[in-house]
């Protein structure tokens, strides 16, 4: 029986719910993605994702330059300012009435707050066209951060008869890590480094608990986890490419892995934030080829999204 006592009314914070995913797992899939992350990745292509409180993000590209905004803004921030509707206001407590009346869509609210029946009653909608292998994905940001939430929605869609999947960076504490194999049907794991020393360089956190949980898992939850293998032109070589396939190997079963290569879709995020893109130059296309030989000399499946 599970340990997390199924309650609708658990809020939990979303930043999106994608529908008709394809590459969050098998088949047809609702993606809900979480908002917050306790790793902070260099590359990450959902920057939204990694605070947990609402954030505004302002497409300037998108603005008609109406003046929508600056008529329902409670502090009149921008018009204080004498700013223009596409600049960003300064003193914005992200209300969000400001995106609510931007008939452009240049004015976004990354976060809102929703229950567990709220997001099921959304997922619900896309159940016909799941089929044998679809289902819902829980991503992020990382679920395992909003444990009671994540755990609770879990539930109440299994008991819709609805699979669900965790994407998930396997940061988190063990006592929530113990608890997935009877939360989830599938768990898509990440593994961006088996060295400590690059773990902690490129994403800002050890890695001792991701090893811990990959072991754990492909013991407890056989058949049920894949492995996520981001490919980062500039921070993954060939040296590191084979300790993760040999780390891989090493487990038992030995589970598949699915490679995730670096691109640059999330870039306007990184710029609606008021920030820079990261940038990693190099070939994508050669570091597949190469962690696909590194993979496959170690008989490990890979699993084609």
């Amino acid at each position: 029986m599970s340990q997390v006592q199924t309650d609708t009314q658990v809020l939990g914070q979303v930043f999106d719910i994608q529908r008709f995913s394809v590459h969050d797992g098998p088949g047809i899939r609702t993606t809900v993605f979480f908002k917050g992350c306790p790793l902070r990745c260099a590359w990450c292509q959902n920057p939204e994702s990694i605070p947990s409180e609402p954030q505004l993000l302002l497409y300037a590209d998108l603005c008609i330059g109406c003046g929508a905004c600056l008529a329902v803004c409670p502090e009149r921030a921008d018009e204080a300012e004498g700013a223009v509707s596409a600049q960003r206001p300064a003193t914005c407590r992200v209300c969000g009435a400001c995106a609510d009346a931007c008939p452009a869509g240049a004015r976004r609210i990354a976060g809102r707050r929703m229950s567990v029946a709220e997001v099921v009653a959304q997922v619900l909608r896309d159940k016909p066209f799941y089929g044998d292998e679809g289902g819902a994905t829980l991503g992020g940001g990382e679920p395992l951060a909003q444990w009671e939430f994540a755990g609770a929605l879990a539930d109440a869609l299994r008991g819709e008869g609805v699979g669900v999947a965790l994407d998930t960076a396997c940061a988190a504490p063990e006592s929530v890590l113990e608890a997935v194999p009877e939360q989830f049907d599938l768990v898509l794991a990440d593994l961006k480094f088996v060295s400590p020393e690059a773990h902690c360089e490129w994403t800002g956190a050890d890695n001792a608990d991701v090893l811990s949980a990959l072991r754990l898992w492909s013991r407890t939850m056989p058949g049920r986890i894949w492995v996520s293998v981001p490919l980062i032109p500039g921070v993954h070589d060939e040296a590191e490419i084979g300790r993760i396939a040999g780390f891989v190997r090493s487990l038992s079963p030995v589970p598949p892995v699915r490679l995730v290569p670096y691109h640059r879709l999330g870039d306007s995020k990184y710029a609606a934030l008021g920030g820079t893109a990261p940038a990693f130059p190099g070939s994508v296309d050669a570091l597949v080829e190469a962690a696909k030989a590194a993979f496959r000399a170690q008989g490990v499946e890979l699993v084609e999204q």
